[in-house]
């Protein structure tokens, strides 16, 4: 027994079909975006109450798997989320303790090169005096000789004494 919907009149057109031409069931289920092939089929004849029974327990006992495993891996998934996140917290606290490691180094250079500059100004500045008081007596030798070259002239002149 056909149903009146399952064939169209071949009188009657269907949008985007030639004029004149039959449409059947399935070219009318593809046009309409129908797809069997996601649902479950069930024979139309032959089958019985308890066929039914037994292909309906079937699938939910095949659900219940599903359900299982999907509950696994959500449980998986969520272990595995729980170790990223722990590692993640790991990782910015070895960085935060990084970072302030690196700005103590880095006052303590500061510090350092600091001190240093001073030490280094003040050495500077006592090489400087050292070197004029050097000048100083270099100069106060040099003008002592020049007071002695004429006693010195007077001695080589003066007899020896035997």
């Amino acid at each position: 027994m056909d149903d009146p919907q399952d064939t169209i009149d071949a009188g009657a057109e269907a949008p985007g079909s030639a004029p004149g031409l039959e449409v059947t069931p399935e070219e009318e289920s593809k046009r309409l975006g129908d797809n069997d092939s996601d649902q479950p089929r069930v024979p139309a004849s032959g089958c019985t109450k308890k066929d039914l029974l037994q292909k309906y327990n079937s699938l939910e006992d095949k659900i219940a798997l599903l359900r299982v495993n999907i509950d696994r891996v959500r449980c998986q998934s969520q272990d595995v989320e729980k170790r990223y996140l722990e590692n993640i917290e790991t990782v910015k606290a070895k960085s935060d303790d990084l970072q302030r490691t690196i700005r103590v180094y880095e006052k303590t250079q500061r510090e350092t090169t600091f001190q240093r500059n001073q030490q280094l100004n003040d050495l500077k500045a006592e090489i400087t005096m050292l070197t004029s008081e050097l000048e100083k007596l270099k100069q106060g030798k040099a003008r002592l000789e020049a007071e002695l070259e004429p006693y010195r002239a007077r001695l080589d002149l003066a007899p020896s004494h035997p």
